[in-house]
């Protein structure tokens, strides 16, 4: 019972973390989507004053062109605010504390570990926040839940960005950051690219 307990409390801690950082991803994309709508109003008054003045010197196919000139603008702002969006959410989770960054990457080796032995490889980076102390807490969990994972920390070193690679006989999973974050970014990009009527 007290062992159910135990998982239980940190189920629910890892999704209180999970969740504080959809909310920060979530209430940045906002902040930035609203700086773009005004960024994007102002080019779109701009843009529609030059094609107002085009339109009376100009013939109809020089406004044809003004026109598609404006949709290409307008699409390239777009475009680089739902770059910035998700640059911006990606650092945030880059420069997690170091309490909730292992407690994340905890939970992702929980998630993705498999019965076996395996190796954890992960930056030079990340040496001070992923240590051997978390892949035993980790491996402790897993035969506490029924896994029966052995994994260890590799001493080689990966050229990633955070995050790290879990390899277990000839499964590799990449669980570096930028896979992590495209994930992410894949999930929320159709939410973004409506709010900021990219379609």
């Amino acid at each position: 019972m007290a062992l159910e307990h135990i998982l239980k409390k940190i189920r629910e801690e890892t999704d209180v973390k999970l969740s504080e950082i959809d909310s920060r991803i979530k209430k940045r994309v906002q902040e930035i989507t609203k700086e773009g709508e005004e960024r994007i109003a102002r080019l779109r008054e701009n843009l529609l004053r030059e094609a107002e003045g085009r339109i009376k010197e100009e013939r109809r196919s020089k406004l044809a062109t003004t026109q598609l000139d404006f949709r290409k603008a307008l699409l390239t702002e777009k475009r680089f605010l739902l770059d910035e969006t998700f640059k911006t959410a990606f650092e945030d989770i880059r420069n997690l504390s170091d309490d909730d960054y292992r407690k994340l990457v905890k939970k992702l080796i929980l998630q993705l570990a498999e019965p076996g032995n395996g190796k954890i490889f992960i930056s030079n980076m990340d040496r001070k926040r992923i240590t051997k102390s978390l892949i035993n807490e980790a491996n402790k969990t897993l035969h506490k839940i029924g896994k029966s994972a052995a994994l260890e920390l590799a001493q080689e070193e990966v050229n990633i960005d955070g995050g790290f690679i879990l390899k277990m006989g000839r499964i590799e999973i990449n669980c570096s950051l930028s896979s992590f974050f495209k994930k992410k970014r894949e999930e929320l990009e159709t939410e973004v690219s409506k709010i900021l009527k990219l379609h």
